[in-house]
């Protein structure tokens, strides 16, 4: 009934049509079901996408009848008055009427199946959390999502990011699993610590601003901490404990072999304690910039920026040089197209890319 609801009430909003306590119920109905937030998101960003026209005008019930039979869907999957006359066999709404279905239709469209149960890895690498009685917060390639937790701590999830928790999070554990990237603002707990596990980490605070970097498959897992204390354990490594202490970053080898840097011949430690990454500015760190919508490197192999490049557009990148690939860069983009950002590259080292259809691009000498 809660997800209706929600639908209803989504409805309402993006036809400027609810009140201040519908409002304030779609506020509650969020922070209690804080995966649902991604999904509003998408929901808005689709009906922003929307013809001007089609606000005013049953143009815009064509629109969605459309895109609901090109997805499938029927229309009787939804209820609603009619009218008491039909012009036509076809079912006939009142502007009214047609407004929240069109933003239910667009809620279909734009997150599928996201409110079915979902099926979680139980697999022992992946966290302590229980397999059962699981929320889950995703973000596609390309995209970025924030949410608030029940208890007020706000996370922002990079692209290709997964955040879960027990849904009886904040009883006595605040306790999740990351894989991806995000950016925590914890609220402060004298009694409920908040614990984050990776597949190659555990983390503890209380309250405090960090960023938390574990992308499946790459070679490191990277801990920055803003302000506050983090205390950090390596799941092979338990009797350890490694405290931060603000503007500093812990890496961590995945692989636990040394390796060396591309363009020297310096290994690189199993774990090692860094000062965080600066601008000249002094106020841009790059390790937590892509919260702020900023593409940065700062002297970075071109490998690396690849791959923060497919995340960050969205698009399958294929780097086919092994020398191009040991080149490293600085450089700062916010608004850029992929294509801008590639030229401006291009003005240090000589490099060619094709695209391929929109949907991919290799890189070549």
């Amino acid at each position: 009934m809660s997800q209706e609801r929600f639908w209803e009430l989504i409805a309402k909003k993006l036809s400027d049509e609810a009140t201040s306590d519908e409002l304030n119920e779609l506020e509650l109905l969020m922070r209690n079901n804080p995966e649902w937030q991604y999904a509003m998101q998408n929901m808005q960003d689709l009906w922003n996408l929307q013809p001007k026209e089609a606000y005013n005008s049953d143009l815009a019930f064509e629109y969605h009848l459309q895109k609901m039979n090109a997805a499938g869907i029927e229309l009787d999957n939804f209820t609603g008055e009619e009218p008491e006359e039909a012009e036509s066999p076809k079912r006939i709404f009142t502007r009214k009427l047609w407004l929240p279905i069109s933003v239910a239709a667009t809620v279909i469209i734009a997150v599928g199946l996201i409110f079915k149960p979902r099926k979680h890895n139980s697999d022992k690498n992946l966290g302590s959390l229980a397999a059962s009685n699981l929320s889950e917060v995703s973000t596609k390639i390309g995209s970025k999502s924030k949410l608030v937790l029940p208890e007020g701590t706000t996370v922002w999830l990079n692209a290709g990011s997964k955040l879960t928790y027990n849904k009886e999070y904040d009883v006595e554990l605040r306790e999740v699993d990351l894989s991806g990237e995000a950016f925590f603002d914890v609220v402060k707990s004298a009694d409920k610590p908040f614990i984050i596990h990776t597949e190659r980490i555990d983390i503890r605070v209380l309250g405090t601003s960090f960023n938390v970097k574990s992308y499946p498959g790459e070679q490191t897992t990277e801990t920055s901490l803003i302000k506050g204390k983090v205390e950090i354990s390596i799941r092979n490594r338990p009797s350890e404990k490694i405290i931060l202490q603000p503007n500093e970053k812990l890496i961590v080898n995945n692989q636990d072999t040394l390796h060396k840097h591309n363009n020297s011949n310096k290994a690189t430690p199993l774990v090692a304690v860094e000062n965080v990454t600066r601008l000249d500015d002094d106020s841009t760190i790059v390790e937590t910039s892509w919260v702020d919508n900023k593409l940065v490197f700062s002297d970075t192999d071109f490998e690396e920026i690849v791959r923060q490049m497919q995340r960050w557009y969205g698009i399958s990148i294929e780097l086919k040089n092994e020398p191009l690939k040991k080149m490293r860069f600085s450089g700062t983009f916010t608004h850029e197209t992929i294509t801008q950002a590639l030229d401006a590259m291009k003005i240090t080292t000589v490099f060619h890319y094709t695209i391929n259809d929109n949907s991919s691009i290799v890189i070549t000498p």
